[in-house]
This record gives structure tokens, C-alpha cells and sequence, in this order.
């Protein structure tokens, strides 16, 4: 049997706030970041609450606004060829509130514990008679890679199937060339033996042109 792990974000801020929305009728972070920021009491919110009371009329703070609808707003507005006045420090308010948000509420994947990745794909592999799990991101870091990658440094995890050069899974020289002709990069030849990592919005790792097919980049 096939065991698919589905790596990511999204209710991690919902979970850490004593007082929170009923998860039931709002999604995570989307409509409930700025409410779930104000509880936080996360840094920026003045920039960002004045100025789109001041040019939009509306307090994202108070109301259900998806964060990507302020989002928008305000890189658009900060990007135009007249921003505001106030739309670059409400642009980067908003970025510092976000990377605040993540760094306080998001677990780190980690590696070297009994319960970490290594513990759970160990787990994995003897519990489905050696199948190779699928690692499943919506993500285009390279958290789980990392992940992986220190977990089989390790002796106890040291004979997990891992090669992050066939775990993709993508025949990226028919996907994309570069301007001289010559592919990105490569995938071995032959069967995939390493523990899958399904990346739906691509990876940061993946296009960018190297001098060789050995370069440090495709190890992460």
C-alpha cells in the first residue's frame, strides 16, 4: 500500500492562539490571518490598518478580508508607477507581519528525534513492507528535502532509500531548456529508488542553469 504524506502550511496560526474562529465555517490563515494578527498582537499592524482605513475605507482587522485580497491591494499599490505615500511602509509592515506570523506558529521539520521525519519514514517503510512513502507539498521551499537529507546522514536512518537527483520524479530536459540549447538539468538514467517528494507548485531547486550536473545546488 502506498502511503502519501501531505506536507505544508495552513492551520498551524488557527492552532496556536487561545482564542480562535471556528475552523469549521473559516479556512485557516486565509480569512483569519489579520483577525488571528490582531490577537497575536504582531508588529505592523498600525501601518497596515491606517492605510487601508485611509485608501480603502475598510479595516482588515475587524472583518473577514482574505489575506491575499490586502495582499494584492497593497503590493500593487506600493509597485504602481505613484505608489501613496504610506503604500511601501504598509507593503513592508504587511511582509514583517507575515514573517512574524510563520516563524512563531510554524514547526520546523525536524530530523534527529524519535518523532521526526526519520522516525516517521522508518516507520513508514516497515509498516508497508519497505514501499516507498510519497512526500505530497503544495510548498516550493526546501524544508522536507533538508529534512530528509539530515535524517539519512544520520547511522539510524542511514539505509532510507533517498536521492534527491530521482525523487522529483520529473524529466525536467524535456521540460524546459536553456537559451543555449543545453537542458537545465538532467535526471539519472533508471529506476527510482529514493523516497518521493511531489512538489505541486514546483521547487525553488529546480530551474537554473548550472555548469555541470554535479553542482552543489542539486544537493540543496
Amino acid at each position: 500500500m502506498k502511503t502519501v504524506v501531505l506536507v505544508g502550511s495552513g492551520a498551524t496560526l488557527v492552532e496556536s492562539l487561545s482564542s480562535k474562529p471556528a475552523r469549521d465555517r473559516v479556512p485557516p490563515l486565509d480569512v483569519t490571518f489579520f483577525k488571528l494578527c490582531h490577537l497575536a498582537r504582531l508588529d505592523g499592524r498600525a501601518a497596515v490598518g491606517g492605510y487601508m482605513a485611509r485608501v480603502y475605507g475598510l479595516d482588515p482587522f475587524r472583518r473577514a478580508y482574505g489575506m491575499e485580497e490586502v495582499f494584492n491591494l497593497i503590493y500593487s499599490d506600493s509597485t504602481s508607477a505613484d505608489p501613496p505615500r504610506d503604500a511601501l511602509d504598509a507593503n513592508w509592515a504587511l511582509l514583517k507581519m507575515h514573517r512574524e506570523a510563520i516563524i512563531r506558529t510554524t514547526n520546523g521539520l525536524e530530523c534527529i528525534s524519535r518523532n521526526g521525519v526519520g522516525a516517521l519514514f522508518r516507520f513508514l517503510l516497515k509498516s508497508n513492507g519497505n514501499a516507498l512513502p510519497v512526500f505530497m507539498t503544495f510548498n516550493h521551499d526546501l524544508l522536507i528535502e533538508k529534512a530528509i537529507d539530515r535524517a539519512v546522514s544520520l547511522r539510524r536512518y542511514s539505509r532510507t532509500p533517498w536521492d534527491i537527483s530521482r525523487a522529483y520524479e520529473l524529466g525536467f530536459e524535456a521540460a524546459v531548456t536553456a537559451p543555449n540549447g543545453r537542458p537545465f538539468a538532467v535526471n539519472p538514467e533508471g529506476t527510482i529508488t529514493s523516497i518521493r517528494v511531489l512538489k505541486l507548485h514546483g521547487s525553488l531547486n529546480w530551474v537554473y542553469p548550472v555548469r555541470s550536473a554535479n553542482d552543489a545546488k542539486n544537493s540543496i
